[in-house]
């Protein structure tokens, strides 16, 4: 399951979202519901323990759903991570209720932009983040994406999310497809042409293999590798991002296809699912 964004003004097709905060007011509703719903509504949220639980939901008629969401962040310190957990709990429960089609308000949505400018995006990136789904190797695909509908006149705020954060999101998941891949697909040599393909993005990537590793004096890794069919390397990937003034930031990590190090270590009942 994926998702989408759109712009429109029109309430008609889809099922509405709403932030609260723990003074229960809701946003003005009047040009979307009529005023009966809206006491409906009203009451229905009066009788919610917010302390207990953040989302809640409700049938306004037999076609459209409410998702009622208590957002009060605890501190500014730590508000960018509450935004993109928000947006990642509300997806899992809009797949959870099978809601794919979702409208937002925009007299709500401003009252949260004046809490943190970017909260659109951050609130979509941990939406996207939690919409990650890998089913390359799955007979039954799932096609179908939840459509979140923004108001018009909000396009601008979302241009800086187009920009970085789809790239945060493209990168992450990348990554991820990575850790899905199994061992005897993922392989170092196939791990290491997928890190080739980087160079597309503008990164310089360096792969250092068995000949020059020796020439490094690096044995101890040959020596791990050298039990294997597949080849050992070394990848480098640099981004000359900011200026030359400032010192280089360096990340250190290893990409692990089969380990059965320390086997003898384990549990006995997950030594099977080791991989």
């Amino acid at each position: 399951m994926t998702l989408k964004i759109k712009f429109n003004d029109n309430f008609i097709k889809n099922n509405l979202l709403v932030f609260c905060n723990d003074k229960k007011k809701l946003p003005d509703l009047s040009n979307l519901l009529n005023k009966n719903q809206i006491n409906f509504i009203k009451k229905f949220i009066d009788e919610c323990d917010f302390k207990k639980k953040k989302f809640f939901d409700l049938n306004i008629d037999p076609k459209h759903k409410i998702a009622i969401v208590n957002f009060n962040p605890k501190s500014k310190q730590n508000l960018t991570l509450e935004i993109e957990e928000l947006g990642a709990k509300i997806y899992d429960q809009f797949k959870l209720l099978n809601i794919f089609s979702i409208f937002t308000v925009k007299e709500n949505l401003e009252y949260f932009l004046k809490l943190d400018k970017k909260f659109i995006n951050k609130f979509l990136f941990g939406m996207f983040l939690r919409s990650y789904n890998f089913q390359k190797y799955k007979t039954k695909i799932d096609k179908n994406h939840i459509s979140i509908t923004l108001p018009k006149g909000l396009e601008k705020k979302i241009s800086e999310f187009d920009s970085k954060y789809m790239s945060l999101v493209e990168g992450i998941n990348f990554t991820k497809d990575l850790v899905s891949e199994p061992g005897n697909i993922l392989h170092p040599d196939e791990y290491v042409n997928r890190l080739k393909k980087l160079k597309s993005l503008g990164l310089k990537v360096t792969i250092f293999d068995k000949y020059k590793l020796k020439k490094l004096g690096m044995s101890a890794l040959l020596g791990v590798g050298q039990g294997s069919v597949r080849g050992s390397y070394l990848a480098t990937i640099e981004w000359n991002g900011s200026s030359k003034k400032k010192q280089p930031i360096a990340f250190v990590g290893k990409g692990v296809c089969f380990d059965t190090g320390g086997i003898s270590l384990k549990p006995t009942k997950i030594k099977e699912n080791m991989t």
